[in-house]
Parts: C-alpha cells; structure tokens; sequence
C-alpha cells in the first residue's frame, strides 16, 4: 500500500467502560478530512468493549480501529518543548491524514526528552501539539488557537468546549 497523506484518514476518540466520547462529533470530523483527501468512508461499526485512546482509520483496506493506553492522566501538570512543525501542501494540512508519522516521530522524541508534550512552531507561531491542540490564554484574557490553514487540526474536544470557554 502507498503510505502518504491521502493514503488514509482518522480520528482518534477516547474510550472509558466502552463508552466513546463525542463520537458523533469525530465521525463527522473523519469524514470532512477524508472528503479533503479524496477518500470514500465506509460505513463504520464499532466494536463493543472499546478502551483507551480509540484510532478509527480509513484506507484503501477499509476501516480499522486500533487502541493505546491513555498516556497522560486528566487534568496532569505538563511540561512542553517546543519542536518545528511538520508541513505538508495547504490543501493536507489541517486533516488527520495518512501521513502523521512526523507526529509520531516528534511524540517519541518528547518522551525521551523527558518532556510530556510537543508545541509544534513554523515561522515563530504555534501551530499544533503532537497529541493535543494546544489552547493559549494570553494576559488579556483572550483563548488562541491555530487555524488549520496554518496547519492545526480542528478539534473535537475545542468544539465541546467552545461555549464554556467563550462564556468564562
């Protein structure tokens, strides 16, 4: 299989007692990225008993679901290092796309560094985390995030929270 940026896309979802949090939400997300990269998304069903953090991927193969322990406790102090970020064509970046293995790379890197999460920076901006979308509070109170025509991918968990943060 030709491995590539519009070889495959995904989503990742949290997974707790077989429950998949916003589900709806990244299936739609999953679908938006695949319409950008050419890629025809199957009916989905998902398997029972579900745990951890959930990968939903769709290839020219079809649909598979692989699943990682969560790697960060909730609402954890974290340090970060700064990385420069991956780039592709404008019209890849900004999806979950089949090509993420600079993500996993840059991943395996912080955690060697003793780091437990990477800011991704092209041409001095924040763009993307290597696992989170990163949200930054400036002194005036004021919530930045990337847009994904700079590269950041749109997030489902942002979405959730949109209103809340936007009322505080």
């Amino acid at each position: 299989m030709v491995m590539g940026p519009k070889s495959a896309v995904f989503t990742t979802v949290r997974a707790r007692s077989g429950k998949l949090f916003h589900l709806d939400l990244h299936l739609q997300r999953l679908t938006r990225h695949a319409a950008v990269l050419g890629i025809e998304v199957p009916d989905i069903e998902i398997p029972n008993g579900l745990e951890g953090l959930i990968r939903i991927q769709v290839d020219s193969e079809g649909v598979s679901f692989n699943s990682k322990d969560f790697y960060q406790d909730i609402h954890m102090d974290a340090e970060g290092i700064t990385v420069p970020a991956p780039r592709w064509s404008r019209k890849i970046m900004g999806t979950k796309h089949g090509d993420w293995d600079a993500y996993r790379q840059i991943t395996s890197e912080v955690l060697s560094k003793g780091a437990d999460v990477a800011i991704l920076v092209h041409d001095y901006c924040i763009i993307d985390g290597d696992r989170v979308m990163p949200l930054i509070l400036d002194n005036d109170g004021v919530v930045w995030i990337s847009d994904a025509k700079l590269g950041g991918v749109d997030s489902v968990t942002f979405d959730v929270c949109k209103s809340a943060i936007e009322d505080s």
